[in-house]
């Protein structure tokens, strides 16, 4: 089975009075439903999805040539594990999320809508911090 993930930011200037009343219920070019969207996809097939809500999610890397590691917490956790024995992992804040769905049928499909409110960073595909949870040792 595959597995696909879109996430959407919501767009704060949206009208959707303005799209009931010009647009039947659409949103337009001037009016747009949501500011940006992200689409990922797992190539090999998948064996399970796994999510886990408030969990911790540690932030890897380097920096000026050091390793570094940081728990971000409050996360929802989402494991993808391939037939192949594979594990890719994607992670959002709890309080970005004004709605995740996470739907099977011929493949496993996550969507996820991101509050308009909230300001995020995204350091690597598939993982988006609040800027208020982003690890403050990795701030400049």
């Amino acid at each position: 089975m595959r597995f696909k993930a879109n996430f959407f930011k919501l767009n704060e200037d949206f009208s959707q009075e303005h799209a009931d009343l010009h647009f039947a219920g659409k949103e337009s070019a001037n009016n747009r439903r949501f500011e940006w969207e992200d689409e990922l996809e797992i190539k090999n097939e998948v064996d399970e999805v796994i999510t886990e809500k408030e969990g911790i999610y540690f932030l890897t890397g380097y920096r000026d040539g050091e390793e570094f590691k940081e728990p971000v917490s409050d996360m929802r956790i989402v494991e993808i594990k391939g037939k192949d024995n594979s594990v890719t992992m994607m992670a959002f804040s709890e309080k970005l999320i004004e709605k995740c769905d996470l739907e099977q049928g011929d493949f496993y499909h996550l969507k996820v809508l991101f509050k308009d409110s909230e300001p995020l960073s995204n350091p690597v595909p598939g993982i988006y911090i609040a800027l208020q949870d982003f690890p403050k040792s990795l701030i400049d």
